[in-house]
């Protein structure tokens, strides 16, 4: 605790620095402080030293969040929110269903209470069916229909591993749950530490316009962007090569986003396209229709197709992407009825793209464009030997969730040596041994700078 005499001598100190104008002889400092009690003196001295860290950004996790949160608004500045975690949650079922099982939107799930964690709960984004054409899962021997799910609230603690979620908390008889990836894209709200270094970032103007620069603003202002590469004019990947000035900046996130357009089918009024409001567009997830009183599920390159328009841009995104439809092989939709389709897109592009036009941003007279990196995908086998006490499909799907988790979450322009591969493989419990003769890849697998490794149940083959 300091004296009276320590208090006075800091107060005239802040005074001579910030305040040099200011005559700490006059009779106004006097009153002021001099002649003050000690409990009110003490009580100015601690409101000057606060605003003093505030100001200069010290002890920035002293300072309140409404008050740092207001200084940060002064320089344009607002604290990043934190995001919910994303996945996909499969509802399973012994033998099909006589008629279709409804499962609608904000189904909840859950992981299992334990002495060691409190329950965390997710809610599916779209409704679904479970009908007699549900998918087959070899390794359970269970149909199942998988749907995506988005936790109840944000921050890390929601990003689990494989087969954690398996509490179905609404009234859906006869049907289980399960997860088979991780879920991904949780983020904390922003630490009033990480606040503070953007504010000092947005007022000293670091590198405007530059390589560093550029990476900088982005993973200060968004947290769900894992990895930045950034191309200039001369490189020969630049998407724009016969123009000066621009500059291509791919961005490698997990964070994806399900989305839902319907199409009202009538015998008077058939639709034969559905164009989707939601972009960037990534993939259909599903599409669903009524014929003959049987919801059924599309076939991608049968059923419908995804045309791209390429004479329609806004910045690197296609500006409208159209999916067509062809009912010669199902037959019509009844009348009077919705097709209904099912997508991922991917929001953050669009996001860091209007964050990079504003003028503040970026070099006057720049073109900057913002892309998502493409996916590099990969075959991945493996001969392993089990323990014979563990189950069999739980382990595959702990062993494609380490790989699909350790690739995925790698930067832009990474490599992959087969022996890492082996060795996350090797880690998991229950596997006794990985033959390295019959493993692939036999070699290194390189992205490069505008390209993500990645891997899907798919491209992992386990005998």
């Amino acid at each position: 605790m300091k004296t009276r005499e320590q208090i006075l001598a800091d107060i005239t100190i802040i005074y001579k620095k910030y305040f040099p104008t200011f005559n700490t002889n006059r009779t106004v400092f006097a009153d002021l402080y001099l002649n003050a009690p000690t409990e009110v003196l003490e009580q100015i001295y601690a409101s000057l030293t606060y605003l003093l860290n505030i100001f200069n950004l010290t002890k920035v996790n002293d300072i309140q969040t409404v008050d740092l949160d207001n200084y940060a608004a002064s320089y344009g500045l607002t604290r990043l929110p934190g995001t919910k975690a994303n996945g996909r949650i499969r509802f399973y079922k012994t033998i099909l269903p006589s008629s279709p099982i409804l499962i609608p939107a904000s189904t909840a799930v859950a992981t299992l209470v334990t002495s060691e964690s409190k329950t965390l709960r997710f809610y599916t984004l779209e409704d679904a069916y479970f009908t007699n054409l549900a998918l087959f899962d070899v390794d359970r021997f269970r149909y199942y229909v998988e749907v995506p799910i988005e936790s109840e609230d944000i921050g890390a603690a929601y990003n689990l591993d494989a087969l954690t979620i398996q509490d179905m908390l609404s009234e859906i008889s006869g049907l289980e749950v399960l997860n088979i990836d991780s879920t991904i894209g949780g983020t904390d709200g922003e630490t009033n530490q990480s606040l503070a270094n953007r504010i000092i970032v947005k007022f000293t103007g670091v590198n405007l316009g530059t390589v560093s620069g550029y990476e900088s603003m982005i993973s200060q202002n968004f947290n769900t962007v894992l990895d930045t590469s950034i191309l200039l004019p001369d490189d020969d990947l630049i998407s724009r090569p016969d123009f000066g000035g621009n500059v291509d900046i791919y961005i490698k996130t997990l964070v994806e986003q399900s989305a839902q357009n319907q199409g009202y089918y009538t015998t008077i009024s058939p639709i034969s396209t559905l164009v989707l409001t939601n972009l960037p567009f990534n993939r259909i997830s599903n599409i669903t229709v009524t014929i003959s009183g049987t919801l059924m599920t599309l076939v991608a390159d049968r059923d419908y197709f995804v045309i791209y328009d390429d004479a329609s841009f806004k910045g690197s995104i296609y500006e409208k992407v159209t999916v067509r439809f062809d009912f010669d092989t199902v037959g019509v939709p009844d009348d009077g009825t919705y097709i209904t389709v099912n997508y991922i897109y991917n929001p953050i592009v669009n996001s860091v793209q209007s964050f990079i036009n504003q003028s503040s941003n970026k070099v006057i007279g720049s073109d900057v464009y913002v892309f998502e990196a493409n996916r590099k995908s990969f075959a991945v086998y493996m001969d392993v030997t089990l323990d014979p006490t563990v189950d069999f499909s739980n382990t595959v799907t702990l062993i494609r969730d380490a790989l699909k988790k350790y690739v995925n979450q790698l930067p832009i322009e990474s490599t992959v040596e087969p022996l890492t591969l082996i060795d996350i493989v090797g880690e998991i419990e229950g596997v006794r041994n990985v033959n390295p003769s019959t493993f692939l890849p036999s070699t290194s697998v390189s992205a490069n700078k505008i390209q993500e490794l990645y891997l899907t149940d798919g491209d992992i083959t386990i005998v």
